[in-house]
């Protein structure tokens, strides 16, 4: 297993980043930041235990939803030609107050296919890039927001 950890800090509260994370029609606005495509929340009712978010040819499940604490995100699908690559992906969003705000950080864990296991290394940093842009885009929303 791969891991990688990105973090920041957001001038705002727990409750107000969560909030935001939460509401259906923001999350795709600030998870889609780096790929470009599309990201739907494809099952019904509110944001938490249970939810489908899909993601081009990847489908995850929301687990552990904790309100202003976190949410964790399980590959439950992962379509050809992503699954000759990943064979399985977590994440794991967690919400901390601090004296500035919000420290919100993102754990990565990557599983992939035996193709890629030589390039773990490669993997994590492009990982980790990957979710330290997805939370500086969370933190212009929410913060040029006020």
């Amino acid at each position: 297993m791969i891991e990688s950890v990105a973090t920041i800090v957001i001038r705002t509260s727990p409750d107000e980043v969560f909030r935001f994370i939460a509401h259906r029609d923001n999350f795709p606005k600030w998870a889609s930041a780096v790929s470009g495509t599309r990201i739907v929340i494809s099952s019904e009712g509110p944001f938490g235990d249970g939810t489908l978010i899909q993601h081009t040819q990847v489908v995850s499940r929301v687990s552990h939803f904790e309100i202003n604490q976190g949410f964790e995100t399980d590959t439950i699908r992962i379509g050809f030609p992503s699954r000759l690559l990943v064979k399985h992906m977590h994440d794991l969003f967690q919400f901390a107050p601090v004296e500035q705000g919000t420290q919100v950080t993102l754990t990565t864990q990557i599983e992939p296919a035996p193709l890629l296991k030589p390039f773990g290394h490669l993997i994590a940093k492009r990982a980790g890039r990957i979710g330290q842009t997805l939370l500086e885009r969370l933190k212009t929303l929410l913060e040029h927001k006020q």
